[in-house]
């Protein structure tokens, strides 16, 4: 592990960063102990929190900036052409747990009506 973690240094620093930052998360979890230990690998580990915090910032802000253009994009596609373009698929689902949960009730009150009619 000594010998990976300044490895990862450069590797962070590139594009695909968000699976790097899983192995270092992983790495310190699993020898947090013998890495918290060393006083040689402290400034090496505070080198690579620095840098996965600046990039996961720039993914997320990458990823927010692309999530919101394509919510501008969607608005202005369904008023010029009148048309949705997505369904909202947590209306769906609470309307399908919403008829569950009454299909339940009504199984529930039969099975209510059932016992108390049988004694």
């Amino acid at each position: 592990v000594c010998e990976l973690l300044p490895l990862l240094i450069p590797l962070l620093q590139q594009l695909h960063c968000d699976i790097i930052c899983r192995l270092v998360v992983f790495l310190l979890k699993a020898y947090h102990r013998p890495l918290s230990a060393s006083p040689q690998l402290q400034p090496l580990i505070a080198e690579l929190s620095r840098l996965a915090l600046a990039r996961t910032s720039e993914l997320r802000d990458l990823i927010g900036t692309n999530y919101h253009g394509m919510l501008f994009f969607q608005r202005e596609m369904e008023a010029r052409e009148g048309v949705h373009l997505f369904k909202d698929a947590t209306v769906e689902r609470k309307e399908r747990e919403r008829k569950k949960r009454r299909r339940e009730k009504i199984t529930q009150r039969a099975a209510t009506l059932a016992d108390s009619t049988s004694t």
